[in-house]
């Protein structure tokens, strides 16, 4: 049976709650270890930041980081999940980075003072360009392949390549970690749980934060929204389609009108003619009428698909917010059969 409230582990203001918080160190660790294989040593004393980096100038972009934390005192994380492809995500990762390094730096204090900046982006979609399911980023010199400075590092990790993944390649840590953020089901959790002691106590965690009355609601208020987003945007693609197939269609009707048009001025210039050549006239006239019914014809057909886009457009609307087939076509009057074919267009 499927739980309705069941929510996916990925999900941002989820996995904040599960990471990101003080009494979560030690999974956030366990996070990191997996991802970057950053030693538990070197994370001994990892502190989480202040998520939220304000403007240094009136005109600057406040960000807001899902899971910022700083350990070693030198070097500074920040690990980002991206549920849908909203904006240009490599530039955005430079513009988090910035913001992280930028910051590091008070007036007055050495260059020599900045500390080494990392940012992760796990992706729910993929990212036009970049092949492997794990990617780390520098600044290399071109020819020589120098590196330049360390303190920039970017990994983008996208979870829909992680079914074409090889476990070894990655390491188990990483790949039951990853399968555990994007599981889609309690059961599909607790069966990479039973393989593995860390992720078992991930999922002690994320049943610690069902069981918060308040933190879940939350959760499941931000699941409301994200849906909501996501319809919004199928709404706004169907309405991008159906605006291109009506100027397609009026691109056509005008070019037929005009080619009417065309003929009706040789029509007139014929019957000035109409003496010298009288049967010539009969064959234009005779032409001229098959083209007004074609014409005809077309204009049928333009408004008829019109209806039917308009028709599918209220349907698709309808059915988002939850009518049935039955309240949609009492409220279009419509048969169900004539839904059905509009759907299946």
């Amino acid at each position: 049976m499927k739980d309705k409230e069941f929510i996916k582990p990925k999900q941002d203001f989820l996995f904040k709650q599960i990471f990101g918080k003080e009494n979560s160190i030690h999974l956030l660790k366990y996070l990191i270890n997996a991802l970057l294989e950053i030693s538990y040593e070197e994370l001994e004393n990892i502190n989480i930041l202040n998520s939220e980096f304000i403007r240094i100038r009136e005109y600057d972009k406040t960000s807001q980081f899902d899971i910022c934390a700083r350990f070693g005192n030198t070097r500074d994380i920040d690990i980002e999940i991206q549920l849908y492809n909203k904006d240009d995500m490599k530039k955005r990762g430079l513009y988090y980075w910035k913001k992280m390094y930028g910051d590091n730096l008070k007036k007055g204090e050495s260059y020599s003072k900045l500390y080494k900046c990392i940012v992760v982006i796990i992706t729910d979609y993929e990212i036009e360009g970049i092949e492997n399911t794990h990617s780390s980023f520098h600044i290399w010199e071109d020819r020589n392949h120098i590196l330049y400075n360390d303190n920039l590092e970017i990994h983008i990790i996208q979870l829909p390549k992680l079914k074409n993944s090889d476990k070894l390649e990655y390491g188990k840590n990483f790949y039951d970690v990853m399968k555990f953020l994007n599981a889609k089901s309690v059961d599909e959790m607790h069966e990479i749980a039973r393989n593995n002691k860390k992720v078992g106590e991930l999922m002690e965690r994320y049943e610690d934060i069902k069981e918060q009355k308040e933190t879940w609601a939350m959760a499941l208020a931000r699941e409301k929204t994200i849906r909501d987003e996501l319809i919004r945007e199928r709404e706004e693609q169907e309405r991008k389609i159906r605006d291109a197939r009506m100027n397609e269609l009026s691109k056509v009707l005008k070019e037929k009108e005009k080619t009417l048009g065309e003929k009706e001025k040789h029509l007139e210039e014929n019957e000035k003619k109409l003496e010298e050549n009288k049967k010539e006239l009969e064959e234009d006239k005779k032409e001229l009428e098959e083209d007004k019914k074609e014409l005809e014809e077309d204009r049928k057909k333009f408004e008829q698909e019109k209806k039917m886009l308009m028709d599918r457009a209220m349907i698709v609307a309808y059915l988002n917010i939850g009518l049935s087939d039955e309240e949609i076509s009492e409220k279009m009057n419509v048969t169900i059969e004539e839904i059905n074919n509009i759907k299946n267009r």
